[in-house]
């Protein structure tokens, strides 16, 4: 029993440090991608509350807002050359 015990503490403590330093490392936690919309090659998503255009392929990601407050449910027009999307700032 003792043999078990000393050699799980190193591994706990492994683990414990592991995830210490991965969380203060990184700041914050993932937030997931969501309400994905796409057109043609290029999809328009929501990350931590922004609203986020990329390639399909993943590349070229770029921020398309940046306020206070959040926004959702993007929509492409259907010639592709604007966004729709729902926000809420100062309130309701």
């Amino acid at each position: 029993m003792k043999t078990i015990l000393k050699f799980c503490q190193p591994a706990v403590l492994i683990l414990f440090l592991v995830a210490f330093f991965s969380e203060s490392i990184c700041g914050q936690r993932t937030q997931l991608l969501r309400q994905p919309t796409i057109h043609n090659d290029q999809v328009v998503f929501v990350y931590a509350n922004d609203l986020w255009k990329a390639q399909t392929d993943g590349s070229d990601a770029v921020r398309l807002t940046t306020n206070q407050g959040y926004e959702s449910l993007p929509h492409f027009s259907p010639d592709g050359e604007w966004i729709a999307f729902s926000a809420q700032y100062n309130g309701n």
